[in-house]
């Protein structure tokens, strides 16, 4: 009997030994350009508090459908130091999403991915179907993710568990 639970044990050490813990997803340490503007936003620069990333494309209907809400989580979340940025995910870049934010006016930054964030080619990786969301925590990691329609409570409330967690 004896003999069966030093077996056991050692097997046990054994499988336990070859198990790491999951290593975190990198820091977003990257820069696009402002829509209107070109002016470059670096996600690095927003470091100390959670970051909401709206990924969004000019022509998807879902996507103009859930604009509102992301307004609503901007407002509300900035007096909460929730900072809500959109991405746009449109193929030709500033030259087709300029003029969809000059008319939209959000208040929220709007960056143009374009083709390296369309294609996955960009830290945030492929982006399956739009709308997404991308909560990045204090550190710049990405924490918590969501594709498809969401409310302004439902997105803020995953931006305040992602800061409760802590980096």
């Amino acid at each position: 009997m004896r003999r069966r639970l030093l077996v056991l044990a050692a097997a046990l050490l054994a499988a336990f030994a070859g198990c790491r813990r999951a290593s975190l997803p990198d820091p977003i340490d990257y820069a696009l350009p402002h829509a209107l503007t070109g002016v470059p936003y670096s996600f690095a620069d927003q470091r100390g508090h959670p970051v909401v990333i709206f990924f969004f494309a000019t022509w998807c209907v879902l996507c103009q459908a859930m604009e509102p809400a992301v307004a609503e989580a901007a407002h509300r979340g900035r007096a909460e130091g929730i900072e809500v940025v959109a991405v746009a995910l449109d193929l030709e870049g500033r030259k087709m999403v300029a003029p969809y934010v000059q008319a939209l006016q959000p208040p929220y930054p709007v960056l143009a991915g374009g083709k390296a964030v369309a294609s996955g080619r960009s830290p945030f990786g492929h982006i399956p179907r739009l709308p997404a969301v991308l909560v990045l925590d204090s550190t710049g990691r990405p924490a918590w993710s969501f594709s498809g329609l969401a409310d302004a409570d439902f997105i803020l409330q995953r931006a305040r568990e992602v800061r409760a967690r802590g980096p």
